[in-house]
């Protein structure tokens, strides 16, 4: 597998030029985040929606994602709850990626 530069990706924001943008519904928060996101510059990028998909399953196989959110587009925003969320991750991406990280 080829090296791949680092992103960070961004997929919300509890604030938004000094507004609480929390208790928002989801679309109102994910809208404003896509408009901030017009101005982001690399390694920062627009987390994507997604649908799940084998082509999914495959990426985190081949060691390109470590792994993907799963959300529920309904819950209400919870800063530091997992609850309405789960995180499915690639049991081998650190093992894959170690010495990226120099462990």
């Amino acid at each position: 597998m080829a090296a791949r530069p680092c992103r960070w990706w961004q997929a919300r924001f509890a604030a938004l030029a000094g507004f609480d943008v929390r208790f928002e519904p989801w679309q109102d928060r994910r809208q404003r985040l896509e408009l901030v996101a017009e101005a982001f510059a690399y390694p920062l990028a627009l987390s994507p929606l997604v649908e799940p998909s084998a082509d999914l399953s495959a990426a985190m196989e081949d060691g390109y994602l470590e792994g993907i959110v799963l959300k529920d587009r309904t819950a209400e925003y919870r800063s530091g709850s997992r609850r309405g969320w789960s995180k499915v991750k690639s049991p081998d991406w650190l093992e894959r990626h170690r010495a990226r990280f120099g462990r």
